[in-house]
């Protein structure tokens, strides 16, 4: 936070009062304190003080969003590179498997060179390290949040290290080590439209000055919006709409303004791709550098130094800025333009730490020399990969096989980390992903499975992507045996996938579509069975996938499909969605669904069904010559036409089609949650049905 933005927000009596109350805390004989404040309301201030107060024996570990594959060890490497003794700090920079044993390492160090006098982390936490592991979308980030538990509980554990929290308002205790720690609060910053007075602008004076004239009346606005709103009017957007933003709650008026924002950049190239080159940059840049180093135009620059970015000395994106921006699609680079900003990014960090290796490294360069090699993965993916840790293999093979899609070269990046560091199960597992995905070596990358599962057996994706490689070779009986060791691996009892859905959406969902695709519809019929229904229902996926897998094993038991795969499974065979009660004065007596399977000269084939009482199908075809189909009222009959075929008294017949009613109803029942067989539900037709082989 600026001194400007201090001044104008009214936040310096709290910081004040805080830090009295920190200082009381660290006095303590647990040395602890937990302070909490929303984005503005002074948290990095408070920790700078703190550093000012308690020099030279405290530091900032500033963590990095927990979406960076680095951000963990990144954290760790923050803390170590301020220890005073060049061997503790070569002992800590290093790799480490479990960072729970380095968090360990670094107290024990810390207490070799304090000499009686702990030292004092700051630990600024951002809200996304407050995710647990059980709640990630995707393996990185499991990885990166079980890494990021770990580091956070080692700290919080260290006995000669003196820690001060700053988390969000919404953080847990169990973050910063249990409910043992009263939070400290911050107020929320006040008055930041006095920011439209108090910050210069430079060029965007006037665009400030008009927004501050229509915003008079909005209360309590976030500093953030402010900043976010000046951009959009100065770029062009309606002064009254920005103001209007400002008054509403802060998270939508951020989303709100970042998307007035992208809208205004997309007309103006220039600014666009200087704003898209700040958002990759992941920590604070000189603000006398910024703008060069983005390339803002001179009548723009406050766009990257005080409303995307801003910053006394140095210019950073906060959060709640950054991420909605970064998902605009419209805030791309080039390929060409993405390298050659990443090059800038890396040169202009390898200024500051001067150093071949991270071990030689220390303070701030620790972390200049990290975010080198960061930009580095992104520009030279095929330089020198003699890296300290295990994560920044991963950065780079992650940008090579996600962003450039050039899996034989991130194979070789992953197998370089795996030369230096075997016991990774992360790059065992990517590694065979880049080879399956490159088509080379099948053998070498189903080792790399099933090693990656021998090293981490609890994790759900590597142990369901060994069942989903093998279906991919159409090895059916070896992916059965290896999904049911994967069960007894990651959910023995079944008690995690009953308590929730997240592991259902992220093991049983990818092995049963797995089978589905590998045309064993029985067998993913099987996998999702061993889901609990109200776990099924809850999850539109799931629900998605078990339409689908009902509707493949309801065609195979019957022969031929008679109804569309978006008719609801549970729905089906109640009654007629197209045929009338009544043809020519007669009743209906009875019906079949069917579908149009072949047509010629001597008519229209149909193949229809009937489901009988012990849940088993009874199939058979007919053929209805071109005459009768005439006066049936069924113009351009075609091959895989689902219809209705039914049987009326005195033996006269009807055939509808049944596509469109099938697709209106599912319309206007949108949003039920649908129900799985019930236990008692024959299901003769899968068992009965299920291959042996």
């Amino acid at each position: 936070m600026t001194a400007a933005d201090m001044g104008a927000t009214g936040i310096e009596l709290g910081v004040e009062h805080a830090l009295r109350q920190v200082l009381d805390r660290l006095a303590e004989p647990l040395g602890r304190a937990w302070v909490v404040g929303d984005v503005g309301s002074g948290r990095s201030t408070l920790a700078a003080r703190l550093v000012e107060e308690l020099a030279p024996r405290a530091w900032i570990v500033d963590l990095a969003d927990l979406e960076e594959p680095d951000a963990p060890i990144g954290g760790f490497f923050s803390a170590a590179a301020w220890l005073p003794d060049v061997s503790s700090r070569q002992a800590c920079l290093r790799d480490w498997p479990s960072l729970g044993d380095a968090a360990h390492t670094l107290d024990t160090e810390a207490r070799r060179c304090a000499s009686g006098t702990r030292f004092t982390l700051m630990v600024k936490v951002p809200d996304s390290w407050e995710a647990s592991p059980a709640g990630a979308d995707d393996d990185l980030a499991f990885a990166s949040a079980a890494r990021g538990r770990a580091l956070l509980c080692g700290l919080a554990r260290a006995e000669h290290l003196r820690i001060v929290w700053l988390t969000s308002r919404t953080a847990m205790p169990e973050l910063v080590g249990g409910d043992s720690l009263d939070p400290i609060p911050l107020p929320a910053p006040r008055n930041a439209l006095a920011l439209l007075r108090t910050v210069s602008w430079g060029p965007y004076r006037d665009a400030a000055d008009r927004l501050h004239a229509a915003a008079a009346d909005v209360a309590e606005p976030s500093p953030l919006a402010v900043r976010l709103a000046v951009a959009v009017v100065a770029l062009g957007g309606r002064v009254d709409v920005a103001a209007q933003r400002l008054g509403e709650a802060r998270a939508p008026a951020l989303r709100m303004l970042a998307d007035d924002l992208a809208e205004r950049l997309a007309s103006n190239v220039a600014c666009s791709q200087a704003v898209s080159r700040l958002l990759l940059a992941r920590r604070e840049i000189s603000r006398s550098e910024v703008a060069a180093l983005v390339g803002v135009p001179s009548e723009h620059v406050p766009l990257v130094t005080d409303c995307v970015g801003y910053g006394e000395r140095a210019v950073r994106v906060s959060p709640p800025i950054r991420d909605p921006l970064r998902r605009k699609k419209g805030l791309r680079l080039s390929a060409d333009d993405l390298e050659r900003a990443h090059r800038s990014l890396a040169d202009y960090h390898a200024k500051l730490d001067g150093a071949p290796v991270i071990a030689d490294t220390e303070r701030d360069g620790t972390r200049a020399w990290l975010e080198r090699m960061h930009h580095r993965a992104h520009c030279e993916p095929s330089g020198d990969l003699d890296l300290p840790c295990r994560e920044l293999y991963w950065d780079r093979g992650r940008y090579l096989s996600i962003e450039q899609r050039a899996f034989a070269e991130a194979a070789k990046v992953y197998d370089a980390c795996l030369d230096r560091f075997p016991d990774d199960g992360y790059s065992q597992h990517y590694l065979a992903y880049n080879l399956e995905r490159a088509g080379r070596k099948r053998e070498r990358a189903e080792q790399a499975f099933r090693e990656a599962v021998r090293l981490d057996c609890t994790n759900p994706w590597w142990n369901s992507r060994l069942a989903t490689f093998l279906l991919g070779q159409g090895r059916l009986r070896a992916a059965r045996k290896a999904w049911r060791e994967a069960l007894d691996n990651v959910d023995p009892d079944g008690a995690r996938t009953g308590r929730d859905g997240w592991l259902a959406d992220h093991f049983h969902y990818w092995v049963a579509r797995g089978f589905l695709e590998a045309g064993s519809a029985a067998d993913a019929l099987g996998v999702l069975r061993a889901v609990p229904e109200d776990v099924v229902a809850a999850s539109q996926r799931l629900r998605g996938l078990r339409q689908q897998i009902l509707d493949a094993v309801e065609a195979d038991a019957i022969g031929e499909a008679v109804y569309p795969p978006h008719a609801p499974t549970d729905r089906r065979w109640r009654e007629p969605v197209a045929l009338p009660r009544e043809h020519d004065g007669a009743p209906r007596e009875r019906w079949f669904p069917g579908k149009i399977v072949a047509l010629g000269d001597d008519g229209v084939r149909l193949v229809y069904a009937a489901r009988l009482d012990d849940g088993t199908y009874e199939t058979s075809a007919t053929l209805v010559d071109m005459e009768s189909w005439q006066k049936m009222d069924f113009p351009d009959p075609a091959v895989g036409t689902f219809v209705e075929l039914g049987i009326y008294r005195g033996g006269s017949r009807r055939v509808c089609r049944t596509d469109d009613e099938w697709a209106a109803w599912r319309k206007t029942a949108e949003g039920e949650a649908e129900r799985l067989p019930s236990a008692d539900l024959p299901l003769a037709y899968f068992d009965r049905w299920r291959s042996p082989t």
